[in-house]
C-alpha cells in the first residue's frame, strides 16, 4: 500500500511489499499530517483486484486520505475480488502488434497499465470491472506508456469501454503512430 501526498513534493509512504508479522492487520507508522492518495499494489499477474478502498465513510478509490495533525485515522479496508472482466480488442492493422495501454477512468489517481497479450491475432485481455480509455500504440522506442501527458495529447483516440464484472466486451481499436 502506498500513500501518495496530494499537498506536497515528498515521496509516498510505502507499507513494504516484504514479509508482515500479520498480513491482515498491518500500521504504517510516522505519517506526516496531510492529504494523501491510496493506492494498493497487486502483483504483475494478479489472482484478484481491488473492488474498494475504504476508511470509515471515506471511499480512498475516489476521495484522499487526510491524515490530522494528531490522532489517527480509521482503518483502511481493502476489499479484493477475483471476478475478472475481459475485452476482446481488434485493431485496424495486422502487420505489427500495437502496444495497448489500459487507463482506468473515475478514479481518483489513474495509473496507466500495459495490457499483456498472447501475440494472437486477436488481442484478449483480463481486467478489473470499470471504466477504461484503451490505446493502441505502434511499437516505438519513444513509447512511455504511464506518461500521463502522452495519454492526455492522444485521449481523442482511445477506445472508451465500460465492463463489469464477468463481462466479455469486443472492442475496435485505431492504432496511434505517435507523431515523430
Amino acid at each position: 500500500m502506498n500513500l501518495v501526498p496530494v499537498d506536497s513534493k515528498r515521496r509516498p509512504y510505502t507499507s513494504g511489499a516484504g514479509w508482515v508479522e500479520d498480513p491482515v492487520n498491518f500500521t504504517v507508522e510516522g505519517i506526516e499530517p496531510g492529504t494523501y492518495v491510496v493506492q494498493v499494489e497487486l502483483p504483475s499477474f494478479p489472482a484478484n483486484y481491488v473492488q474498494s478502498l475504504r476508511s470509515g465513510n471515506i471511499d480512498l478509490l475516489h476521495e484522499p486520505l487526510s491524515v490530522p495533525e494528531f490522532g489517527s485515522v480509521l482503518p483502511i479496508d481493502i476489499v479484493l475480488r477475483d471476478d475478472f472482466a475481459r475485452i476482446k480488442a481488434h485493431t485496424n492493422r495486422t502487420e505489427v502488434q500495437p502496444l495497448i495501454v489500459l487507463l482506468p477512468q473515475g478514479v481518483l489517481l489513474p495509473v496507466p497499465q500495459l495490457a499483456r497479450t498472447n501475440g494472437e491475432k486477436e488481442l484478449s485481455f483480463v481486467l478489473a470491472p470499470g471504466s477504461y480509455s484503451v490505446f493502441a500504440f505502434a511499437p516505438t522506442e519513444k513509447l512511455i506508456y504511464n506518461d500521463l501527458e502522452l495519454l492526455t495529447k492522444y485521449a481523442a483516440r482511445a477506445t472508451h469501454v465500460t465492463v463489469s464484472a464477468r463481462e466479455t466486451r469486443s472492442i475496435d481499436l485505431d492504432v496511434i503512430h505517435l507523431e515523430e
